[in-house]
């Protein structure tokens, strides 16, 4: 019956979410891996420029799914696969401080430290037996001292929130999320229900308020079907990219994407249109805008107006996957390099049967940090590479399976993440 391959659909996208949530990036909201508090992978310190070890690891028993550290070296960590999340704090020598399972949702999308002061965490509520044609789940924004002690959360019914939030400097939080609500409509049971699936941009501020919660755009049983990316503040606007997946052609469409700029009050500015889809934030550097467009890379002035498009080579091993922004405008995406300078574009890692698991980052004095596994040997290397000249400066291999994120500290420890949490200098 109709009705009962809907709610067969809903589940089957339930568990996509599920599994998306496990590969999507994630981001150490901290001056140890942004330096403007965009999502461009850069380092402010310097990793070891020789081959390290491993100096201590902390087993979780679980996926470590969020990390960010303070300014005197504390770590703090989400470690969750099913179940509630554990929030645990981890001082500089692997030793834990404290630790608080998050009763409050059981799916982790991200953790924003926010002035070196608290924590922001961006989650779900979802109900035990999966998203059901009446309960959506909920939405959950909140704030965590540094102490593990919850200062405030706002829950959203019916919303599931996207993977990344940003935080402007005076404490307003934007993210994204899909408000869903069956449309009662009489119709026969055999018919099936219609469901109404609203993409949204929130706006909260730092005692908990809501700031704004505009509507993005509107899908009916998935028609038509686009996705929205994460929102970043860029000066006194917010960006966020908006794309269609509908067939490669139809009707004499292509694929394509829009760039828009809200308000700082959540209002409409304006929008660019792009060819190729973007599954990621829009990344905000140099002074300018880059969004990844299918195979193209899309780069925009910070008023949003497209400037220049480099053409191919810029396809990455995961869709889940964003590029990373040098100081000096290189951009790397999968296996590619494109400097800026010589507009040509460098492959590295040309090894067979590998797989990125997160952006790599790009420490201070310009050399590449990035993770792969090669399937064929089950074997994890972390690898320091030279981005200008792309010949590795050192390979190590990992002995678990690395998942993703990781940072450098201040002192120049490489931070690993995975069912462990490695401390590599």
């Amino acid at each position: 019956m109709k009705w009962f391959r809907k709610a067969v659909i809903l589940l089957l996208v339930a568990v996509c979410v599920a599994i998306l949530r496990l590969e999507a990036p994630v981001y150490a909201a901290n001056e140890a891996i942004h330096a403007t508090d965009v999502w461009t992978s850069q380092s402010l310190f310097v990793a070891p420029a020789k081959k390290p070890e491993v100096k201590w690891g902390l087993d979780f028993k679980d996926y470590v799914r969020q990390l960010v550290v303070d300014s005197k070296g504390t770590l703090y960590v989400i470690s969750h696969y099913s179940g509630h999340p554990l929030l645990t704090a981890v001082t500089p020598k692997g030793e834990v401080k404290w630790a608080k399972r998050m009763e409050h949702i059981n799916s982790i999308s991200d953790m924003y430290l926010y002035k070196d002061s608290s924590l922001v965490i961006l989650g779900d509520d979802i109900p035990e037996r999966g998203r059901g044609s009446e309960n959506f789940g909920t939405a959950s924004i909140s704030n965590y001292t540094l102490d593990g002690e919850q200062i405030w959360e706002k829950r959203y019914k019916d919303y599931t929130a996207n993977y990344n939030v940003d935080v402007s400097k005076d404490g307003v939080i934007i993210f994204t999320a899909s408000y869903v609500q069956v449309i009662h409509n009489n119709k026969p049971i055999s018919q099936g229900q219609d469901f109404k699936e609203e993409k949204r941009l929130l706006g909260v501020n730092m005692d908990g308020s809501e700031k704004f919660n505009s509507l993005l755009g509107t899908e009916i049983n998935s028609s038509p079907f686009f996705v929205v990316s994460d929102p970043v503040f860029v000066k006194d606007r917010i960006f966020l990219t908006l794309s269609s997946l509908s067939s490669i052609k139809e009707k004499g469409r292509v694929r394509s994407g829009e760039l828009i700029q809200y308000s700082l009050a959540g209002k409409k500015i304006s929008g660019t249109r792009y060819t190729g889809e973007n599954l990621q934030s829009p990344i905000y550097d140099n002074h300018q805008i880059y969004v990844v467009g299918n195979d193209d890379l899309h780069i925009f002035d910070a008023q949003g107006k497209l400037k220049k498009t480099v053409k191919g080579g810029f396809q990455s091993t995961s869709n889940s996957l964003a590029p990373s922004i040098s100081k000096q405008g290189d951009v790397v995406f999968g296996t590619n390099i494109y400097h800026a300078l010589s507009k040509k574009v460098t492959t590295f890692n040309k090894e067979n049967q590998t797989y990125f698991t997160s952006e790599p980052i790009i420490d201070r004095n310009g050399n590449l940090i990035y993770h792969y596994k090669n399937y064929a040997k089950n074997i994890n290397y972390l690898v320091s590479m030279n981005l200008a000249t792309a010949k590795v400066n050192w390979k190590m291999i990992i002995n678990h399976d690395l998942q993703d994120q990781w940072l450098v500290s201040r002192d120049g420890t490489i931070y690993v993440t995975g069912t462990k949490l490695l401390a590599i200098r």
